[in-house]
């Protein structure tokens, strides 16, 4: 208590503001001090108090697990490196935008605090050089030169550098560069770097440090897409091609033109979007928030939606949400001729088709499309039926498709493949009237094997029944769900097992393959053929020992979300989250530990391929 006592005291803070944790790191020579709200993390015997309140506004001041904190570069404390942890901007809203508990920590734009920010300034100005200044400054050469080009304040040896935009985390090259003329280069903010990122941009280059920049800046992107990150890997992009603008002439020469195009096609794009609401319109926002709901099927926009809801809610900042409204709305304007729906639902105003695409859109309207079900979906994926088409976006889909199938061939997956074509031919009716007009000449035509008759089924008295609950049989089958209902039949009878609950246990199986045979044809097949299907499929007891009993908590907190498991496997994703979706369905004992006992047995037959998971699995 003392220490943190000590450091508000150093720090000068005051109410509502109080230091939480210290960490104190003696070997890398660090120090860690995390800042929040006074009682920001109390918690009363039933739980959380209620929301505290600053002492001067009466704002509401969040609990720490409400925002993400961000660290910060401070004032060296002990001479040690000292690195506050805060709330990010936007936080708290008080209506008093001068009060204390809406104080910004960072500098503006900087991943250091103001105190450290002019510290290093003053370092700058009394230096000739960088390293001078950073050793002055106690900083590294590439901090001092990141504060000097977004502050503009170059050492006093040398000419001012120009300001940026925002810093470039990642800039840590240990010497100085003149910064040349900078103005054939477009900004950081510039849509050509994103375009750049985005491969829509494609610049031919032998530079092995560009591709690898390029792949860096993708891979941080990819696991964070945000706008800020966006904007670090723009400026670190830019920063390369100012420092190597002598070897990268044709590649700027590239972005130039590309410059120029974009420049050329502004207003084009501003008059198409003109139907639009604005950045600042407030539908963004309560589309943002959830507020406003969209009906809509394409992926593209629900997935961009996704991205910059959970960007805001990393860092709901006024900036980040503004960065967000405006994303929506270049997507919007974009794609403004295929969201007429969804831009009609915005308020905006929606593009007029012209008399030939009103005429092929009520000729395709005229004709409904198989349902997911249909075996169709299944013989295009499969190439029994082959589509005449010369449209590349189609032929990419499908061969993408029949991939992911060739890879996790499960029934679930299947249904999933069928889900994707039919949304495509759904959204591109007036685009594919001919193999529309194919695809229903070959919808609701069976081959022999595709579905099984209810009559086909065994009767609820016929022993293979009970030779299936026994184990005596062993379906081979991928359905997460017949597993799951399974495993509830045995415990069930294994908890009771009289003749009334075996035979109730029967009934309840027959039913669910009369439900699902079109789903289940290969099953049923293994439960009404010959005795090789019904082999029961053996384990290795040597090795399954290593892996925790079905009873162990792990696996709970696997279902749950608490224990989150390093992966690549899209089986094993996959499978978590059918077991997850089947339990919030279902959420009974019974149904956890079936899912338990299907896990276990995913590993125990993949355990393999699983190593580090499992070490994961076993170190929790």
């Amino acid at each position: 208590m003392q220490d943190l006592d000590f450091c508000k005291q150093i720090l000068g803070l005051q109410d509502p503001w109080q230091v939480q944790a210290v960490e104190i790191d003696p070997p890398s020579n660090r120090l860690d001090i995390y800042i929040g709200f006074v009682g920001g993390r109390k918690k009363g015997l039933f739980g959380s108090s209620d929301q505290a309140t600053c002492p001067h506004c009466q704002a509401s001041l969040p609990r720490a697990e409400d925002y993400e904190a961000v660290a910060l570069r401070h004032l060296p404390v002990a001479n040690l490196r000292t690195y506050l942890h805060v709330p990010p901007a936007g936080t708290v809203h008080s209506e008093r935008g001068d009060c204390i508990c809406m104080q910004d920590w960072a500098a503006s734009g900087s991943r250091f605090t103001q105190a450290m920010q002019d510290h290093v300034i003053a370092a700058l100005q009394a230096a000739p050089t960088n390293q001078i200044a950073a050793r002055l400054a106690s900083v590294s050469s590439s901090e001092a030169r990141e504060i000097s080009e977004l502050t503009g304040i170059a050492p006093a040896g040398r000419d001012a550098a120009p300001a940026a935009d925002t810093a470039a985390p990642g800039s840590d090259s240990g010497h100085d560069f003149d910064l040349a003329d900078t103005s054939h280069i477009p900004g950081a903010d510039h849509a050509g770097w994103q375009r750049l990122i985005n491969g829509e941009l494609p610049i031919q280059t032998d530079s092995v440090a560009l591709r690898m920049l390029l792949q860096r800046v993708r891979s941080n992107i990819e696991k964070d897409p945000g706008e800020q990150t966006r904007l670090a890997g723009a400026q670190s992009l830019r920063q390369f091609f100012i420092k190597n603008q002598q070897l990268l002439k044709h590649e700027i020469e590239l972005l130039g033109a590309d410059q120029a195009t974009m420049a050329s096609r502004a207003g084009a794009d501003h008059a198409g979007a003109s139907g639009l609401p604005p950045e600042s319109a407030a539908v963004w926002q309560k589309l943002i928030n959830g507020e406003q709901q969209i009906e809509t099927r394409v992926v593209g926009l629900q997935m961009m939606l996704e991205r910059v809801r959970q960007s805001v809610e990393r860092n709901p900042a006024e900036s980040n949400r503004l960065a967000g409204a405006r994303i929506l709305r270049q997507f919007f304007a974009k794609h403004q001729t295929r969201l007429g729906s969804e831009i009609a639902q915005l308020g905006g105003a929606t593009p007029q088709p012209t008399a030939a695409a009103a005429v092929a859109s009520t000729e395709t309207a005229r004709q409904p499309l198989p349902s997911e079900r249909d075996p169709v979906w299944q013989r295009l994926i499969s190439g029994d039926i082959q589509l005449q088409s010369d449209v590349i976006s189609l032929k990419m889909l499908l061969e993408r498709v029949r991939q992911a199938i060739s890879r996790n061939p499960s029934e679930g997956n299947r249904v999933a493949a069928a889900k994707v074509l039919r949304q495509y031919f759904e959204k591109n009716r007036s685009k594919h009237p001919d193999e529309i007009n194919q695809l229903l000449a070959g919808a609701g035509t069976h081959d022999s094997h595709a579905a099984v008759s209810a009559a086909e089924l065994p009767a609820e008295d016929h022993p293979n029944w009970q030779r299936l609950i026994n184990g005596d049989i062993s379906l081979r089958t991928d359905a997460v769900s017949l597993k799951m209902l399974l495993e509830r039949v045995r415990q069930a009878i294994a908890r009771k097992p009289s003749e009334a609950n075996r035979l109730a246990g029967a009934r309840m199986l027959r039913q669910y393959f009369t439900k699902n045979q079109h789903r289940h044809a290969a099953e049923i097949r293994m439960l009404t053929g010959d005795e090789s299907a019904h082999q029961p499929v053996a384990h290795d007891d040597e090795h399954s020992a290593v892996i925790p009993a079905i009873t162990h908590p792990s696996w709970q907190r696997l279902i749950n979300g608490e224990l989150q498991i390093m992966t690549d496997a899209v089986g094993l994703k996959m499978m978590l989250e059918r077991i997850r979706l089947s339990i919030e369905h279902n959420p009974t004992d019974a149904s956890r530990l079936a899912g338990a006992k299907i896990l276990r047995q995913y590993f125990i037959k993949h355990q393999n391929k699983h190593r580090a998971e499992l070490e994961q699995l076993r170190a929790a």
